[in-house]
């Protein structure tokens, strides 16, 4: 069995956290801390907290997104 570090583990709550957001956005409302907190069985400050870094994914994401299309110029020598 694989075992998982802390980061990995973190990772895909804030990619899930980032889904609701999505979620919330589509359906006209706002994810609160305290939701998060509630659906993950943590703190309202962490559920807080993931929300703060799932924004931070997902603006990440479109920055990544909103490159897609560049290509990797080298310099030949």
């Amino acid at each position: 069995m694989a075992t998982r570090t802390p980061a990995a583990v973190d990772q895909k709550v804030i990619a899930v956290v980032a889904q609701w957001l999505d979620e919330a956005e589509e359906a006209g409302t706002k994810l609160s801390g305290a939701e998060v907190s509630r659906r993950l069985g943590v703190a309202p400050r962490t559920g807080q907290r993931r929300i703060d870094k799932a924004t931070d994914f997902r603006a990440e994401q479109q920055r990544q997104q909103g490159r897609s299309h560049l290509r990797s110029v080298s310099n030949p020598s």
